[in-house]
């Protein structure tokens, strides 16, 4: 019988990609062993996506800046572009909010107003052009150090905040902090050997200062927490990873 920790890794690949791994019907169970374990993984799952941007580089660089443009879109393909919505359900949000709507109805329709839309496409260009920035200066292993970093700003949020979302939620009651504790060096240390320098701890240092930031702005203007904001921050942290990395390495 295959492990709950096991299948946690699995269910973290199947929901927070789009790489064709399936939990069959038998395989689910439904516990907090297997919840858990998909949460501290869904920094494998940036880190796979990463790869897969990478794999495409190696394979048309010949074409310079447009296999990197390329490369950079399958990075995100490979995630179905999943934060990306994410970023304009909660600017849509956030205008709604400031305007006395209820930021919650809004939030759950699945139509896009014009501030989601431009942001969106916003942080969508500039991580796209900051990808291809790194692939173009040989920093490749920094693509993949963005893609985990990013998401392991988002575990300690778990702690932080109660979330208006039932899958969140269960997320959050599976996990204690020191599962996180336990879990953040090794990520680190996989984050230390792909950027393969000690400057890009001060780089997850500022990824993680935004998350909690960026979260708490998106919180306490909307009056909760759930999925896209969790989805916001990881695109954002990602975002300020790119740049800080593109600085200072």
């Amino acid at each position: 019988m295959r492990s709950d920790g096991y299948i946690g890794w699995k269910l973290a690949w199947s929901y927070f990609s789009r790489f064709p791994v399936r939990i069959a019907p038998e395989e689910f169970r439904d516990n907090e062993r297997v919840y858990r374990a998909m949460l501290l993984s869904i920094p494998t799952v940036g880190a796979g996506a990463a790869l897969a941007a990478l794999l495409s580089w190696h394979l048309l660089g010949s074409l310079q800046w447009y296999g990197a443009l390329v490369s950079a879109l399958i990075y995100m393909f490979s995630y179905g572009f999943l934060h990306n919505e994410a970023v304009a359900d909660v600017a849509d949000a956030l205008y709604a909010a400031h305007s006395g709507k209820d930021p919650y109805e809004v939030i759950k329709d699945p139509a896009v107003g014009a501030m989601g839309l431009f942001y969106g496409m916003a942080l969508a260009l500039l991580k796209i052009s900051g990808i291809v920035y790194l692939l173009l200066h040989d920093m490749e292993g920094v693509v993949i150090a963005a893609a985990i970093g990013s998401r392991l700003g988002i575990l300690p949020l778990f702690l932080l905040y109660d979330f208006r979302s039932s899958f969140a939620s269960r997320l959050k009651n599976s996990v204690r902090a020191v599962d996180i504790a336990a879990i953040f060096p090794l990520y680190t240390v996989a984050i230390l050997l792909c950027a393969g320098s000690y400057s890009i701890l001060a780089v997850l240092l500022l990824c993680a200062i935004g998350a909690v930031v960026v979260s708490r702005h998106i919180v306490s203007t909307l009056g909760f927490a759930n999925g896209d904001m969790l989805g916001t921050v990881i695109e954002t942290g990602e975002l300020i990873f790119i740049i800080g990395a593109a600085l200072w390495l």
